[in-house]
């Protein structure tokens, strides 16, 4: 099989690239499965790859995943984005488990040693450099994105503060709570939790305190939660450009914006 793949992302963006037959494998690269999917809380996976030795992206990125087909050809699935760090040697992926064929089937059915195909990172949030506070919002799956940024600014030490709004239904459903728990006592990370199940909710006074810091804001989750909270931010006074925002469709709210 040859694939042809596109440039990593860093390289240089000036080249013009032509489209891509996706369908036919131009653009996508060969991944081998280093972990099959764990459950890290209720109902919220963990995958891994061996990341290729070359392989260059960014903190928050996202990558689409394809299914090669007993006739050669390839079908395009879903975009996952990428808990890992750039500085690691492999890649994480995080997702709500759903009845898609794509979790429900695919996923499932990888065995380690498995080669699978995806197209080459996409920037969902980028790391913004500098000493501004970072304010995080993260509904349920949203916090992918998050832990990626975490890992790179503890691969560089960043000395910045950094509060993090982590809203889901339930204390169960929680990924990545360990991690996070270990990060706020290494580092400059203040963790608010809201639990739907225990009436806690992310209001638009959280935001209020955070407003004179004149923080990077980055928000993420289900699409209805992360519209609702875009207004809140915006209307709390943080500055339009300093707010990134990634949708998580097909997702149901997390239930924690009131």
């Amino acid at each position: 099989m040859n694939l042809r793949t596109t440039p990593w992302i860093g390289e240089n963006r000036s080249v013009r690239i032509p489209a891509l037959d996706y369908e036919h494998g131009e653009g996508l690269g060969a991944y081998v499965v280093r972990t099959t999917p764990t459950e890290i809380a209720q109902n919220t996976f963990e995958i891994t790859l061996d990341k290729p030795e070359g392989m260059r992206y960014k903190p928050g990125a996202a990558m689409k995943w394809y299914e090669r087909l007993p006739d050669g050809t390839y079908a395009r699935h879903r975009t996952l984005s990428m808990a890992s760090s750039p500085h690691e040697d492999h890649i994480d992926f995080a997702y709500r488990g759903s009845s898609s064929d794509f979790k429900q089937r695919y996923l499932r059915s990888l065995m380690v040693g498995d080669t699978v195909y995806l197209r080459n990172p996409q920037d969902e949030m980028r790391y913004v450099p500098g000493d501004s506070p970072l304010l995080m919002v993260a509904g349920g799956i949203g916090i992918t994105p998050m832990i990626s940024l975490l890992r790179y600014a503890a691969f560089i030490s960043a000395k910045r503060p950094i509060t993090l709004l982590y809203a889901n239904p339930s204390p169960e459903s929680e990924a990545y709570r360990t991690e996070l728990d270990a990060y706020a006592l290494a580092h400059s990370l203040t963790i608010e939790r809201f639990y739907a199940s225990e009436g806690r909710t992310i209001h638009e006074g959280d935001f209020a305190s955070h407003v004179h810091t004149k923080p990077e804001v980055y928000i993420a989750g289900p699409e209805s939660m992360t519209r609702a909270l875009r207004s809140a931010v915006l209307a709390s006074g943080i500055r339009e450009s300093s707010v990134q925002i990634t949708d998580f469709t097909g997702y149901a709210d997390t239930g924690g914006f009131a």
